[in-house]
């Protein structure tokens, strides 16, 4: 008589099967993709973010640092030549910061004032598409929180192309259950930004990290409200956009005058350096 099977047998699923508080089975141990901050990557098992899956970064802050910590993976991204696209962020992105943060310009792609329907749609075929290395969306749940058939389609969507997604959600998002393989809890604390994993495949616990997301500790001081003033000598370089007036993103104030490589990399995005008034704008509103 055959002996029944204990719930400790070895099974052929066991190598495709993740169990709370145990490691990952060895076929998925794949490389992440890289932070750029040493603290993080040892406390993420697979050494960075999810490149095929949802990363999703719950706070209720902006301007504290939260889109700078993806600047050195969007840059790998960027530099290898991938695309990278950003849906409905809360500020203008700010072209010098970007590109003294490495970001090419031909490889960017802004959507912004899209309706929640086709934010979504565009962000699932970005995912899906394996021309994008990363798309980074800002969720807009005033009114209600995404549906859990929509986590689940961005993140079949990442998975299939291969693709790091990013999404940003309120904090209180945490109570929801999500497809992700990873979550992370931001707050400031003392201009560094704390980091819990409230979710991560491969890992139990919820390990906290703190982080300096920039050079500079903004974050310890009230964000400024208006443009500041540029400093004697120094060529004042604004963002002009046709849809609207949003402030520049304060994480990404640029304090530094243009390099003579600034305006060639923002020709390759479409804009343009006026050298008599030091605006960017682009081609087709002049």
């Amino acid at each position: 008589m055959a002996a029944e099977p204990t719930l400790h047998s070895p099974s052929p699923l066991d190598a495709l099967v993740w169990r709370y508080g145990k490691g990952l089975p060895a076929p998925q141990r794949a490389q992440g993709l890289p932070t750029g901050f040493a603290e993080l990557d040892r406390a993420l098992p697979q050494r960075g973010w999810f490149g095929d899956g949802l990363n999703e970064l719950l706070g209720n802050e902006q301007g504290v640092g939260e889109f700078s910590l993806l600047l050195p993976a969007l840059h790998q991204i960027s530099a290898e030549g991938r695309g990278v696209l950003l849906a409905n962020p809360p500020f203008v992105p700010y072209a010098p910061a970007l590109a003294q943060a490495g970001i090419a310009f031909a490889h960017l792609i802004v959507i912004r004032q899209a309706d929640a329907e086709g934010l979504y749609w565009a962000a699932e075929q970005a995912l899906r598409s394996k021309a994008c290395g990363a798309v980074v969306v800002w969720s807009d749940e005033t009114a209600r929180r995404l549906p859990d058939l929509l986590l689940r389609r961005l993140q079949v969507a990442a998975h299939t192309g291969a693709c790091a997604g990013f999404l940003f959600r309120p904090r209180r998002a945490r109570e929801q259950p999500s497809p992700a393989p990873l979550r992370i809890v931001y707050a400031a604390q003392q201009g560094a930004l704390e980091l819990t994993l409230h979710k991560c495949r491969g890992q139990a616990g919820t390990p906290r990290v703190r982080v300096q997301p920039w050079r500079h500790a903004w974050a310890a001081r009230p964000l400024p409200v208006g443009t500041p003033r540029p400093a004697p000598g120094v060529p004042h370089v604004t963002a002009r956009s046709t849809r609207g007036a949003a402030p520049a993103h304060p994480a990404l104030r640029w304090k530094q005058p243009p390099t003579g490589g600034l305006a060639e990399s923002l020709a390759a995005g479409g804009l343009s350096l006026e050298p008599a008034t030091g605006r960017i704008v682009r081609r087709q509103d002049r």
